[in-house]
């Protein structure tokens, strides 16, 4: 039923009046001769938080508030001011209001703009005593204070409101609950999460998101929960004009359609960036990001690579061992007049070509030998080990052999006493996102180049991009599990093992 047409329900348009007053009072930080005037989007968020009342009482219906919209589109400001009003015109005595994120410079960010806007309206300090991580109104014995997850206590707050930023990124709901049980006390609480989409659709954002969705929907009965989730369509195409004012309301104000011109530009010249775009710019939640490199790039750096050009050559290896009994990649790297050679050797046991997914493929890599078959049902790490002592018995000089620890210790231990130097990878972002970029970059260039092997394509083709919001990167299975990128991944540790190296030198 609709609330307006609800018996215990009112909607009272002087309480959104004193807040939307309250807001067209303050000028903005950086222009003191100009006052802020909420878009309706903002209003409509306004109108819902504060207008609606259980009928004959003083107590607001709407407590949790979930904003989700792209960058840029003036969510900071709506923020900052709904901050600043239940401090200091909600009617509270001793309000507490906690501007929360991930990291405490994080949290700065929207408690700046609320602090530049008590300037705003009291220039000489009379009313208001600004900190550095916390605002007094000595009124009423009220506060806006900033914490973060990474505070080493969580314990005594009575939060009256609290703000959560870039809920996406939050690592667990330990803050929001603290806050969540520390407003029992308080008549009208109010807290609120506001974010982009994001990249883990396993957190607690997602979580909080998919439940908002199920109350907006009707399937879940919660009064108490407002959410505003601006976003373009599943079906939707984000280079489409027409629908980008769905993720950004704020079009032709603070965001640009310029802006949005280019970015959708830069998507289409480097496929790589356009997930990571959509989610920023037209806030699209996606767990992985796009098919890494097109196929005409993988085409381009095919050529067939023997194993006589490795020998007197200095070559670095990477590995990326098979946990059980599936595909286990070797890759052989070396650099020859300013271009990267890479031949990748593969090796499955022999009942993955009965017993697997990808049996039929196995089956006709066999045939056609790019693919060596152990005997049983796990690889045989001896055949790798074997393989290495031939090439370097043959003339290979391999320098460094970088791995992963997981699995890979009893081997490490063999390779090492066999006379390798081994080098433990981990396949983290940190680790990843160089040589990631780096063999992207040489790809392109023409300057990286892979043995004319299937496999090695089948696994480069399989790869997404993950990306945090530092841009750190690593390609990850785009599609399911039977997908392979073990290839890719071994890649990957030599070119990281080479750029580790002393010998390294930059190729352009």
């Amino acid at each position: 039923m609709l609330w307006i047409n609800r018996d215990d329900i009112e909607f009272r348009a002087d309480k959104v009046d004193q807040v939307v007053n309250f807001c067209h009072n303050i000028t903005h930080a950086k222009n003191k001769h100009l006052t802020i005037q909420l878009q309706d989007w903002q209003l409509f968020i306004i109108y819902n938080i504060f207008g609606w009342y259980y009928r004959g009482t003083n107590q607001r219906v709407i407590h949790n508030v979930y904003i989700e919209v792209a960058r840029k589109n003036g969510k900071s400001t709506l923020i900052s001011l709904i901050a600043l009003y239940m401090m200091i015109g909600d009617g509270e005595y001793s309000a507490e209001v906690d501007i929360v994120a991930n990291s405490h410079k994080q949290a700065q960010i929207l408690y700046k703009m609320s602090s530049d806007y008590c300037e705003s309206v009291d220039p000489k300090g009379k009313y208001f005593k600004r900190y550095r991580d916390n605002i007094q109104f000595t009124k009423t014995k009220s506060k806006i204070q900033t914490l973060a997850s990474d505070t080493k206590t969580l314990d005594g707050y009575n939060a009256s409101c609290f703000i959560q930023d870039e809920v996406h990124e939050a690592p667990n709901d330990l803050l929001y609950n603290v806050l969540k049980t520390s407003q029992a006390s308080r008549q009208n609480p109010l807290g609120v999460l506001i974010t982009t989409a994001g990249l883990n659709m396993d957190g607690f954002c997602y979580s909080y998101r998919q439940n908002a969705l199920e109350v907006m929907y009707g399937t879940k009965n919660d009064d108490s929960t407002f959410a505003a989730i601006y976003s373009i369509d599943d079906d939707d195409d984000f280079r489409d004009e027409t629908i980008w004012q769905k993720a950004n309301p704020n079009l032709g104000v603070s965001v640009m359609e310029s802006m949005l011109r280019e970015q959708v530009l830069q998507a289409e010249n480097n496929p790589s960036l356009s997930s990571n775009i959509q989610t920023k710019n037209f806030n699209v939640w996606s767990q992985t990001f796009d098919v890494w490199l097109p196929e005409e790039y993988l085409l381009k750096a095919s050529q067939p690579i023997g194993w006589d050009f490795f020998i007197n050559k200095t070559v670095w290896v990477g590995i990326d061992l098979a946990s059980v009994s599936d595909l286990t990649a070797v890759t052989y790297l070396t650099v020859d007049n300013g271009k990267y050679y890479a031949k990748t050797s593969y090796y499955i046991p022999s009942t993955s070509l009965s017993h697997n997914y990808n049996q039929t493929k196995y089956k006709e890599w066999k045939n056609e030998k790019y693919l060596t078959v152990c005997p049983g049902n796990v690889t045989d790490y001896d055949f790798i080990l074997n393989d290495l002592l031939r090439h370097k018995q043959e003339g290979m000089i391999i320098e460094n052999i970088g791995y992963d620890q997981w699995n890979a210790i009893q081997f490490a231990i063999s390779a090492t006493d066999a006379g390798f130097t081994m080098t433990p990878y981990g396949q983290t972002l940190g680790n990843f996102n160089r040589p990631t970029k780096e063999i992207e970059r040489q790809l392109k260039m023409n300057n990286y180049i892979i043995d004319d092997n299937p496999i090695t394509r089948w696994c480069f083709s399989n790869c997404a991009l993950k990306k945090d919001y530092h841009d750190n990167c690593k390609p990850v299975k785009a599609f399911s599990d039977n997908n392979k990128i073990d290839g890719t991944i071994s890649n990957i540790e030599a070119l990281g093992i080479y750029l580790l190296s002393p010998h390294y030198t930059a190729l352009v």
